[in-house]
């Protein structure tokens, strides 16, 4: 009967196993931990770098848009400007002609001549000019509600029918124009501060006439934008 008590004997050829076969398992795990901590080193640089690349292109899109917010504004500005400096310089040019027909009355030295052609500036500029230009202003609005469409033949007749719709206004401005002196007259003004007056606004009229149809030309490309 065999002794199970007895001590097994371990030879030291079977010893050198264990630890050649431990020291290889321990150089496993110590690979496996390795790898996975290239593993994750590499994840998290990938990371890293989507990060800085996300954070580029969302500070190029800020750049961008507020370079072509600026562009838009500045391209908003320059129509804007187009379309109001023809404007203002003729504005300018009206009020223009008036100073210098009272600098000329002015060289006279005749008081009388200067109350009256001040008189017929005021007058002239209520009953006559502020008529015309409201007609001109219409003639701007139809025209760029037409151009906005892209439709040019309409943008051709209300032209047409600006000039026409001036042109029969002139009319019944012309018999204002010819009575000034009446009017005046009736008002109190003196009789020869009247008569310059009288003089002043027929001359004018003729001008205004004139101008009027230039300025239904200048509403229509300040409308367009040309």
């Amino acid at each position: 009967m065999a002794n199970h008590d007895a001590p097994q004997v371990v030879t030291v050829e079977q010893r050198q196993k264990a630890y050649a076969a431990g020291y290889q398992t321990k150089a496993a795990c110590d690979s496996i931990e390795y790898s996975s901590f290239i593993d994750r080193r590499e994840n998290l640089t990938a990371k890293k770098t989507a990060m800085s690349i996300n954070e580029t292109l969302s500070y190029a899109t800020e750049q961008t848009s507020q370079e072509m917010g600026t562009y838009r504004f500045l391209m908003i500005n320059y129509k804007l400007w187009s379309v109001a400096i023809p404007s203002i310089a003729a504005q300018l040019v009206i009020m223009l002609v008036e100073t210098i027909s009272m600098m000329f009355v002015g060289r006279l030295n005749d008081t009388f001549a200067i109350a009256g052609v001040g008189l017929a500036i005021i007058f002239m500029n209520v009953t006559t000019m502020v008529p015309l230009s409201g007609l001109n202003s219409a003639i701007s609005v139809l025209a760029a509600v037409a151009y906005g469409k892209k439709d040019f033949a309409e943008c051709e007749r209300v032209l047409q029918r600006g000039r026409i719709l001036c042109l029969i206004a002139t009319v019944p401005l012309f018999f204002i124009a010819i009575s000034c002196g009446s009017i005046m007259t009736a008002m109190g003004v003196e009789e020869e501060v009247a008569n310059h007056s009288q003089n002043y606004s027929y001359f004018f009229f003729f001008a205004l006439a004139s101008h009027c149809q230039f300025d239904c030309y200048r509403s229509y490309l300040n409308s367009t934008g040309q």
